[in-house]
C-alpha cells in the first residue's frame, strides 16, 4: 500500500503550479498567465513588463 500512497503524492506535486506559491495569484489569474505565456516556461522567462501588460498583473 505505501507504494501506492507514493504515486498518489508524485501525482500531487505534478498537478500543482509553482505559480500556486505565489501570493495574489490564484487560480483565474494562473490560467491567465498560462494562456497568454503558452505554458509556465513562458511565464518563466516573460520579463516584468510582459508580464505587467495583462490586466490585473502589478509589479508587486
Amino acid at each position: 500500500m505505501g507504494l501506492c500512497e507514493n504515486s498518489q503524492q508524485r501525482d500531487k506535486v505534478r498537478r500543482t503550479s509553482t505559480l500556486e506559491g505565489i501570493a495574489g495569484v490564484g487560480a483565474k489569474r494562473r490560467q491567465m498567465l498560462l494562456n497568454h505565456f503558452g505554458g509556465l516556461q513562458g511565464v518563466k522567462s516573460a520579463s516584468i513588463d510582459e508580464l505587467m501588460k495583462l490586466n490585473g498583473i502589478s509589479k508587486s
